[in-house]
């Protein structure tokens, strides 16, 4: 076994701790110092963390929230971006009575 499966298994690091330093395995992150009583870190193996992170992604993909936008949607906010700053370099206190028009009755339109 290496030194760095070793070190996956144990929480051991490399260097040593300093009190309320940031250590980092991996993706897994501790805060705790060694006055800590959470200073033992536990890291579990790397095909434990990948079922934790994308089980739900793969048995059910419309539930899972992996993909935040589709890629017509993706496209569709970067021409609205384009167009924006767009009109803000062509007319900018225009495009600002508008932003602020288009956002208030958004708003409006969200509250009761």
């Amino acid at each position: 076994m290496s030194r760095a499966d070793r070190s996956l298994k144990t929480g051991d690091c490399e260097e040593p701790r300093k009190p309320g330093s940031i250590l980092s395995l991996g993706n897994v992150v501790s805060l705790a110092g060694r006055a800590s009583p959470f200073a033992e870190i536990f890291t579990p193996p790397p095909a434990i963390l990948n079922h934790a992170v994308n089980s739900l992604a793969n048995a059910q993909p419309e539930e899972s929230a992996k993909q935040l936008l589709t890629r017509r949607q993706a496209l569709l906010a970067c021409a609205g971006l384009c167009v924006t700053a767009a009109l803000i370099l062509r007319w900018p206190l225009t495009a600002f009575i508008a932003f602020n028009a288009v956002t208030a009755l958004y708003f409006r339109g969200l509250s009761p």
